[in-house]
């Protein structure tokens, strides 16, 4: 638990403390059947202080919690004037409190409220006590902090050292991961059948991309596999599939011709509508992992410990796809789940194990064999239903071709 939090839960404390000792104050005027208007008259400056003390520690600590800083200052330990104004207010409301509550337990002597009489008399002592507490709890802040952002540093410039051991004994991982069946090879002879649910040519928008000759041959041969993986577990005649997705434009029918980003494949059962991006990375015996600053993948050796290849930065792309189907769908009034899945496939060497990995967004990786497992629980695609026929229709045309964009054309 961070500095921050910890003080937060003080405070919290601290001002829950705070409306308790008003409830309860304004509870035994009622029970004491007393006038309260008549009480104040009579002892106007003690409840006037009393009030505007509560007032101001109960602003002060909302403050706080919604600031979330709790010390005198951001540069020094002690603030001397801050403290002495709010120890000697704290006497002065002492010596007030007293009065008020020798008052109250007068009051209410003859109504036979031992209990509520003792509490009282407790709150006197251990209210102020309280209030002295988060006093030189607010002392401690700037040094507990300045510990922690050290202690952060200290571990940060750690972790540097430990990443770059990996980092220069990089080899490649010299034994084979998890096989799954689902390797190239056994999948070379495959040939994938058309079905009338299944749009577009796995693969084929990436000629236009813009990538490197390497990464569009991996990338065609990801979709082609995965289609061949859907294909041999029946879902290409269970599930709509839709392969190499531009973003659709935002309000408008047709692609976004302007952002040109796409989605490898889309996948929609009766309730669910999936975002696939699909990763051919070199596999082996690995474990793929996050970099702590949550924005580089990396496979580390489970023999050696070492980097088994170079970290690679994962993209926004599926956050924002995922933003942008969503508005779409709003757009339509089609209410529909949307999943969006990072999705791992092996290569000859099997496939390595994914240790909570999470693209930018909140986009979960998982291999190829949990994604079956997940569609495997699917409802079929519902072709009868009408936002199902509306989706297919309205993702059909947003399909890349060979040129590497979906066509459009402006009708208006």
């Amino acid at each position: 638990m961070s500095v921050g939090q910890k003080y937060k839960i003080y405070a919290s404390i601290f001002f829950a403390f705070v409306v308790f000792y008003g409830g309860l104050f304004y509870y035994s005027l009622k029970v004491g059947n007393v006038n309260i208007f008549s009480l104040f008259n009579d002892n106007f400056l003690l409840f006037f202080f009393i009030i505007i003390f509560l007032f101001r520690k109960t602003k002060h600590y909302i403050k706080k919690i919604k600031n979330d800083f709790y010390g005198p200052s951001k540069y020094s330990d002690i603030n001397i004037f801050s403290l002495i104004k709010s120890m000697l207010s704290i006497f002065i409301y002492t010596l007030f409190n007293f009065g008020a509550i020798q008052l109250l337990v007068t009051l209410l002597e003859d109504k036979n409220y031992p209990t509520l009489i003792k509490i009282l008399e407790a709150q006197y002592i251990i209210f102020p006590l309280a209030l002295i507490i988060w006093e030189f709890k607010i002392l401690t802040y700037a040094r507990n902090i300045k510990k922690e952002e050290i202690q952060i540093e200290r571990k940060k410039h750690l972790k540097y050292a430990e990443n770059m051991e990996k980092y220069t004994n990089l080899a490649k991982s010299k034994e084979n991961g998890l096989m799954t069946g689902y390797e190239p090879r056994k999948l070379q002879q495959v040939m994938i059948k058309s079905t009338p649910l299944m749009k577009g040519e796995p693969g084929i928008g990436l000629s236009g991309s813009g990538f490197s000759e390497g990464n569009i041959k991996s990338g065609a041969l990801g979709e082609l596999n995965f289609a061949k993986i859907l294909q041999q577990n029946n879902f290409l005649d269970k599930f709509a599939t839709h392969w190499s997705a531009q973003y659709p434009s935002s309000f408008s029918p047709g692609p976004d011709n302007i952002l040109k980003a796409d989605i490898d494949c889309l996948i929609i059962t009766k309730n669910t509508l999936f975002l696939i991006d699909i990763k051919m990375y070199s596999q082996g015996n690995v474990t793929w992992k996050m970099l702590d600053n949550n924005k580089y993948i990396y496979a580390e050796d489970n023999i050696t410990g070492n980097f088994a290849y170079k970290p690679t930065k994962m993209s926004q792309n599926m956050s924002k796809a995922t933003e942008r189907f969503k508005s779409k769908l709003d757009l339509l009034g089609v209410k529909i789940k949307i999943q969006p899945y990072v999705v791992m496939l092996p290569t000859d060497r099997g496939i390595g194990n994914i240790e909570n990995v999470y693209w930018p967004g909140n986009i979960k990786c998982i291999s190829v064999m949990d994604m079956l497992a997940i569609l495997e629980m699917e409802k079929p695609f519902d072709s009868k239903n009408e936002d199902a026929m509306l989706l297919d229709s309205v993702f059909k045309w947003v399909l890349k071709d060979e040129s590497g964009s979906a066509p459009k054309f402006d009708f208006n």
